[in-house]
């Protein structure tokens, strides 16, 4: 495990725990090539995420994070969730799991996309 400095606090939030598909934009903005992948979540919360993908990471990078929590999740109603996040610890690849554990520090969300949602009738 490869974590940065002062990054191993005690979790002050609950983590929901969702294995979901997720977008990871590596190098987005930096003038670099932009690298896009794609892994499995295994938890979310407010503050950061964990993630499986196969990519040269590293400690410190800036990521971009798209996944999507389906209706059943939610009430009913789809939602894209978009982050700018940040690497704090590189676990070692879990071929079972599909690639390296990361963890990020989730500095900015995104608005929500409400990608479906249930159709109610006015009259009921």
């Amino acid at each position: 495990m490869t974590e940065l400095p002062g990054s191993s606090k005690r979790r002050s939030l609950v983590r929901q725990f969702l294995n979901l598909p997720v977008r990871v934009e590596l190098n987005p903005g930096a003038g670099g090539t932009l690298v896009v992948t794609k892994g499995r979540t295994r938890d979310v919360s407010n503050r950061g995420a964990y993630f499986w993908a196969r990519a040269a990471f590293h400690l410190g990078q800036a990521l971009h994070l798209t996944w999507n929590i389906p209706a059943e999740l939610n009430h009913n109603s789809a939602l894209e969730i978009r982050c700018v996040a940040e690497i704090i610890r590189l676990d070692p690849e879990e071929p079972a799991y599909g690639g390296v554990g990361v963890a990020v520090r989730i500095l900015h969300f995104g608005t929500p996309k409400v990608t479906s949602w249930p159709h109610a009738s006015l009259e009921d």
